[in-house]
């Protein structure tokens, strides 16, 4: 610059020719400061570019995988809770179906018809349990009707149970316990045919569809 700078004043100082170079060199200078600013910039913006992309490549690892697991933790939970269901089922429609006992005295068909109550009974509080346990993987009205199908079995139970209990310890007879007790269990088995078992149907499919769902999810 200094070179170009004495040759300027050589040929005469304040002179047209020498403007127009100073004139040409100045632009040329800030052209150059220019164009070696947008080349940082441009390095800084695409390494900013990659760190980001990396970043949201991470992420993106991080949710799939936090989704996986939630998509198995949900298949689990309804698994779960779908078996506590089966539970209950097996010992309620032993009771609905009847004594399978054949010329059997009043005593063996009402301690078959306690056993099996007894169960189920129990299998019902179990299923309430385990649904209340699993509640965050299901939304609100899957949980109710749930819940709503889970105290209809308990109580469809209870009410069977009631004179096998209550007869004993009140000291009725033996005929008049498993009277009582056939009058309940047919009410209940109504009452099974007429809505839980619609029920159960309903919660079945919902299930399979929420499966389906997540094994897309999974894939």
């Amino acid at each position: 610059m200094n070179l170009l700078i004495d040759i300027i004043v050589a040929l005469g100082a304040g002179g047209l020719s020498a403007y127009a170079l100073l004139k040409f060199l100045g632009t040329s200078f800030i052209q150059h400061q220019l164009d070696k600013s947008l080349k940082t910039h441009d390095a800084r913006l695409t390494q900013k570019t990659e760190s980001l992309k990396t970043e949201l490549s991470i992420y993106a690892h991080e949710q799939s995988v936090a989704l996986s697991r939630i998509d198995a933790q949900g298949a689990q939970a309804i698994h779960n809770i779908y078996s506590a269901l089966r539970a209950w089922v097996s010992p309620a429609t032993q009771l609905i179906n009847g004594s399978p006992l054949r010329g059997s005295t009043d005593e063996a068909h009402l301690a078959f018809y306690s056993s099996q109550c007894e169960a189920a009974h129990n299998a019902a509080q179990v299923f309430l349990k385990v649904l209340s346990d699993h509640a965050i993987y299901l939304d609100s009205e899957l949980y109710e009707t749930l819940a709503s199908l889970g105290r209809e079995c308990g109580l469809g139970v209870a009410t069977v149970l009631v004179p096998l209990r209550q007869g004993p310890s009140e000291g009725w007879p033996v005929a008049t316990i498993l009277a009582r007790t056939e009058v309940e269990r047919i009410a209940f088995s109504e009452s099974y045919n007429a809505r839980i078992l619609p029920s159960m149907q309903n919660v079945t499919e919902r299930f399979r569809k929420l499966l389906g769902t997540l094994r897309e999810r999974a894939i």
